[in-house]
C-alpha cells in the first residue's frame, strides 16, 4: 500500500493553495501541454467509466485503458461510522483518478480527475486557471465536506462540478472576494452519476 500522504484525498491541496497564496497562478507545464490525454471527462462519465460501471476491482480494470493501476483505500467522512472504499487509478505512478462508490456500494456515484491527463468539456484541464476555464461564466458555492475551502463551480444542472482552489476566504463557508477568485487554479473536475 502506498504512504497515507500519497493516497490522501488532499490531491495535492496544500501545494496549489501554496501556490494560490504566492499569488502564483499555476499554468500548464511544458510537460502538461506534451502529455497524451489518457482520459475524457463528459456528462456521461469518465472514458468508458459510466454510472452503470459496477464499482469493483475488475470491472474498473476492464474499463480502464491499459497501464493503469488501482489501489484500494478507506475513508471515514464527517458523520459516517464507516469507512467508505475508495479506488485510486494511478497511470506511470500519478494519481489520476479518485473513484468512489454509490450508497450500497455496487456502481460509480463520484469519480475526482484531477490529473492534467485527463480532459474535460472544451479542453479543460485541471491546473488551468479561473479565467481560462471561463468560471465567471459559472454557478460557484463554497465546497462542503471533502471540498470545504474551495470552489465548487457548475456551468448548468449536469453531473460536472469545477473544483478551484483559491487559497482563502473569511470562512470556508464563503467564496473569497473576485481578485482572489481570478487567481484560483482548476483543482479537479468531479463528476457525480445522475
Amino acid at each position: 500500500m502506498r504512504d497515507a500522504a500519497r493516497l490522501g484525498a488532499s490531491w495535492g491541496a496544500l501545494a496549489l493553495a501554496l501556490i494560490v497564496l504566492m499569488g502564483c497562478e499555476r499554468r500548464p507545464t511544458e510537460a502538461d501541454a506534451g502529455a497524451s490525454t489518457l482520459l475524457t471527462i463528459g456528462e456521461d462519465g469518465v472514458g468508458d467509466l459510466t454510472s452503470t460501471t459496477p464499482f469493483s476491482r475488475e470491472a474498473l480494470e476492464a474499463a480502464l485503458p491499459a497501464g493503469f493501476a488501482l489501489e484500494e483505500s478507506r475513508v471515514l467522512a464527517e458523520g459516517d461510522t464507516i469507512p467508505t472504499p475508495i479506488l485510486y487509478a494511478f497511470h506511470d505512478g500519478h494519481l489520476v483518478l479518485e473513484i468512489s462508490p454509490d450508497a450500497n456500494g455496487r456502481r460509480i456515484e463520484r469519480i475526482d480527475a484531477a490529473s492534467a491527463r485527463v480532459e474535460g468539456p472544451h479542453g479543460l484541464r485541471p491546473g488551468i486557471g479561473f479565467a481560462e476555464a471561463r468560471g465567471d461564466r459559472m454557478r460557484c458555492a463554497p465546497g462542503r465536506g471533502d471540498l470545504s475551502g474551495r470552489a465548487v463551480c457548475s456551468p448548468g444542472s449536469g453531473p460536472l462540478r469545477y473544483v478551484f482552489a483559491h487559497g482563502g476566504a473569511p470562512t470556508p463557508e464563503a467564496l473569497p472576494d473576485d481578485e482572489t477568485m481570478q487567481r484560483s487554479i482548476l483543482e479537479r473536475i468531479v463528476w457525480m452519476a445522475p
